[in-house]
């Protein structure tokens, strides 16, 4: 089955000339929706972080993650499991 990932953005701005800019294109310059593929694991870890008390997600971990892929936030540091 996989994993479903969608990225947009958009942009708008008012005034005496309005504009609208909207895209569905990825960090790795692919149209989503779509289901992660093989070779985007060539680009690192894709780690969705849960929160164990809630159970809920808190984070995703990947160079899709705009965040990630543009050095606006730091790379985690991650300790795995053994």
């Amino acid at each position: 089955m996989g994993t479903l990932f969608t990225y947009h953005e958009s942009q708008y701005q008012s005034g005496p000339n309005p504009y609208y800019y909207s895209s569905f294109v990825d960090t790795l310059g692919k149209e989503t929706s779509r289901r992660l593929e093989a070779d985007d694991f060539n680009y690192g870890d894709h780690i969705l972080i849960v929160d164990l008390t809630t159970g809920k997600s808190i984070d995703f971990f990947s160079v899709l993650n705009f965040y990630y892929a543009s050095g606006v936030e730091p790379l985690p540091s991650i300790d795995y499991l053994e």
